[in-house]
């Protein structure tokens, strides 16, 4: 028997193992026989050229070969005829394969692009449904009536945002509170989150990447990376009014510490002539470096010699490790007799610092009494404020707004706005 040989049909090795089906095991028979050849062209046993192929016993022989005993009655063919008609069998096969594999992953696509579109309708639906645009059957008017009813509510809830009962009040704080109003820049930044809520599309990106990014950066990283999560405290108009100065008052320099994305930065920023602001969240830096504000670093402001205007520190106090550190430094950092700070704070008071994504207490933590915001506002100023060499000027009840998201068309929490001035006696124990 002739010596088997790795002929020049090694493309037929190479893509035999797409031929497994049944009606193509002759053809895996033809490429087994080829690939158990040597790289000789000739038969070791006669040394002559390898020119048939036994259709019988699946392999290349020579002449002499087809004479042997071991051929006798056997079938053979020219091996470069064998060689072509196997080749535009395996062609054939092979473009079979590759329109069946191609027509599977078709219908997996087709079959995952219909779970999303199904998926996607359903939320488009459910939110249709709770947010009463439509209304079908008994349950739907039901559901429609107590939607006029939670709309009235939502109006209840605004006028709730700015309640407060002086009364309750420390009796040196009484005269200073400045009561506040749902006015047209509150209204504008509630339309708008409105509208961004029901980006639905949008709304399931920002909730797809939030879930895969939580557990490497922070929250408010993920939110700088993509744009949402606008925070809103106070209008211009509201601005004004807690500073007791008029549209076309002018200072030199503002520091906002903890700015975010600027959006808060950008409503005080027509008052100033120079804006710096203080962030550690690379994205949001990006942010304010895009609005054009001077960036300093959270240990430069309170040691390069600048002395501001005004201060704001809106909503930090409950997110940094030593507040009343930080309240030092700021007092410092004011100008003598002139100089202001912007101070907000949610209440109920519950501080927490956010690290790599998780949230945990503070090094030092401020305790502030009181069930009522009024009590926790009082407690503050005596507390807090006082000791730390400031006193108030002015205090108000706001609500800090931020954006919404598929879920929600906005989140609101409880905020105490002060401003607050360098007192000439501090206590001692707030040095």
């Amino acid at each position: 028997m002739g010596v088997r040989k790795e002929i020049t049909v090694s493309s037929l090795q190479k893509k035999k193992a797409v031929m497994d089906s049944p009606s193509n095991l002759a053809l895996n028979n033809v490429c087994e026989a080829f690939s158990q050849a040597d790289m000789s062209d000739m038969c070791s046993l006669h040394k002559e050229k390898l020119k048939l192929f036994c259709l019988n016993h699946w392999e290349p022989v020579c002449f002499i070969c087809m004479v042997a005993k071991i051929h006798f009655g056997h079938t053979f063919r020219p091996l470069d005829e064998v060689q072509k008609d196997y080749q535009d069998k395996l062609q054939d096969g092979l473009q079979e394969a590759k329109k069946r594999l191609k027509d599977h992953i078709e219908l997996r696509t087709l079959i995952f692009v219909a779970w999303v579109l199904g998926y996607v309708v359903f939320l488009h639906s459910m939110r249709m449904i709770w947010t009463a645009k439509y209304a079908r059957g008994p349950l739907a008017r039901s559901l429609l009536v107590n939607m006029v009813s939670e709309g009235e509510r939502t109006a209840m809830e605004t006028q709730e945002w700015y309640k407060c009962c002086p009364d309750l009040l420390g009796e040196s704080l009484r005269p200073l509170f400045v009561q506040s109003h749902l006015d047209s820049g509150t209204k504008a930044f509630l339309k708008q989150s409105i509208e961004k809520s029901n980006w639905l599309f949008t709304q399931l990106y920002h909730s797809f990447v939030s879930s895969v990014l939580t557990p490497l950066v922070s929250r408010t990283s993920i939110n700088g990376f993509l744009g949402r999560g606008s925070m809103f405290v106070f209008s211009v108009e509201q601005f004004q009014k807690l500073l007791k100065v008029g549209p076309d008052w002018k200072a030199e320099k503002l520091l906002d510490l903890g700015a975010g994305d600027g959006a808060v930065t950008e409503i005080m920023r027509g008052h100033f002539r120079e804006i710096y602001a203080t962030e550690v969240s690379p994205p949001m830096k990006w942010h304010l470096q895009r609005r054009n504000f001077k960036l300093m670093g959270i240990d430069e402001w309170q040691w390069n010699g600048l002395q501001y205007d005004v201060i704001s520190c809106l909503n930090l106090l409950d997110r940094c490790e030593d507040p009343l550190h930080l309240l030092r430094d700021i007092r410092r950092s004011l100008v003598p007799n002139t100089g202001r700070l912007i101070l907000a704070a949610v209440l109920p008071f519950q501080p927490y610092v956010e690290v790599g994504g998780k949230w945990q207490r503070p090094q030092e933590h401020l305790k502030i009494q009181g069930k009522t915001w009024e009590e926790q506002v009082t407690n503050l100023s005596r507390e807090v404020f006082q000791k730390s060499g400031f006193e108030v000027e002015t205090v108000t009840r706001l609500p800090y707004l931020c954006e919404g998201d598929m879920y929600n068309d906005y989140y609101v929490l409880d905020d105490a706005v002060f401003v607050l001035k360098a007192s000439n006696v501090t206590d001692e124990s707030g040095q």
